[in-house]
């Protein structure tokens, strides 16, 4: 109980100081999210969660990875621009050749854009 006592004590000074959240200087606000546990941090925890998430896996699979609920997954989704893999991934892909995409994803627990990305390349591995 103390850390809310803490935090609440925090809230409650900001807002005799400052008035509304809006009003807030960004420094008393990171305080408060830090207090909160809200702040997104880079703990080796949300690194690997991130890092799941670039190898394509689902929310549910990250969750399920990470033994956590898939609220804590989903909060720690990075914005994608680029699909990571690693060999065992493409080997476990190589198996299921020839299935539709969205089959392969969910039997995989991978995102099917990923699904997608990786097969075009293997295909451009193969042609090579």
């Amino acid at each position: 109980m103390a850390a809310n006592e803490e935090l609440m004590d925090k809230i409650r000074k900001a807002e005799n100081e400052y008035g509304s959240s809006d009003d807030w200087p960004e420094s008393v606000v990171k305080e408060i999210n830090g207090l909160a546990n809200r702040q997104p941090d880079g703990s080796e925890e949300t690194i690997e969660a991130q890092e799941l998430f670039r190898r394509g896996f689902t929310g549910n699979k990250v969750a399920e990875k990470m033994h956590r609920s898939s609220h804590w997954a989903a909060t720690r989704k990075p914005i994608i621009t680029d699909f990571e893999y690693t060999n065992e991934d493409l080997t476990e892909l190589k198996r299921y050749k020839g299935k539709p995409i969205r089959w392969v994803a969910k039997r995989m627990g991978r995102n099917y854009l990923w699904v997608r990305c990786m097969r075009e390349k293997l295909r451009e591995a193969d042609n090579v």
